[in-house]
């Protein structure tokens, strides 16, 4: 197991890695409802492609409203080619709190729409 739930947070407790797998992650396309505390854990080689007209595109569609703690992102590729708003954690962050966020690969954050209302701190990238 990889995630927990305890209350209204998921936990990562050990890293995830992506490499070998062949698709994009079950997440792409959902929004973050609850805390994600990342536990300083890496989620990593994941791959995202979308051909279509498809908005917000990210490990997460999109994050409302929620925290989102100590994760390390580490993507092997994120490609939409007739999308906007593509980021490595999520394509839309609105009303959210991220804290100690570290997104390997910065050109993947380029595109990412955030909202005037997130509050972040110790979030960085990494080339």
């Amino acid at each position: 197991m990889y995630i927990t739930q305890v209350g209204k947070t998921y936990k990562i407790v050990r890293d995830i890695d992506f490499e070998g797998f062949i698709g994009n992650p079950v997440t792409y396309n959902m929004q973050l409802k609850s805390n994600f505390e990342g536990n300083n854990m890496e989620i990593r080689n994941y791959s995202i492609y979308k051909n279509d007209t498809v908005n917000y595109i990210g490990l997460f569609k999109s994050i409302k409203g929620v925290n989102v703690r100590n994760l390390i992102l580490k993507p092997q590729s994120i490609k939409a080619t007739n999308s906007f708003a593509v980021g490595g954690l999520a394509g839309e962050i609105d009303g959210a709190r991220l804290y100690n966020i570290t997104i390997d690969k910065s050109d993947l954050l380029k595109f990412i729409i955030i909202s005037s209302n997130l509050q972040y701190d110790k979030c960085h990238t990494s080339t």
